[in-house]
């Protein structure tokens, strides 16, 4: 019985702040998940008294391993509208207890990101 699973983060105006999760999946016991499309967007949308590294970003933790970058968008621009969009489309397959969280992040004084940050794919029976 496959089922579509779909996360997403989308918000504008989030102040700096240290890493922050927000959303998490990990494949059920006697499933396997096929992610098919994620994605990262970041654009400052006001300008910060003094500018640094924002990222938004996936991490990817397989079951008894270590955790990794799946994605990665950073930006260091204080320039309104700018940021990094990342966008990407395959098969991968994740097995039982394996793990994706979504991040957002900005060291930044001041100023304000709009974020983006979403994966879709299907769970399935192992």
């Amino acid at each position: 019985n496959p089922i579509s699973k779909g996360f997403s983060y989308a918000q504008a105006a989030i102040a700096p702040a240290a890493a922050t999760q927000r959303w998490t999946y990990t494949v059920p016991a006697a499933k396997k998940f096929v992610l098919q499309f994620y994605s990262n967007t970041l654009l400052r949308d006001s300008v910060a008294g003094v500018a640094a590294r924002a990222e938004c970003y996936l991490r990817y933790t397989p079951s008894g391993g270590s955790a990794q970058f799946l994605t990665f968008a950073p930006t260091l621009s204080n320039v309104i509208g700018s940021g990094q969009a990342l966008f990407a489309m395959g098969t991968t397959i994740l097995a039982s207890g394996d793990q994706i969280d979504g991040f957002t992040q900005d060291s930044s004084t001041g100023g304000t990101f709009i974020y983006g940050n979403t994966m879709q794919g299907i769970e399935f029976d192992a």
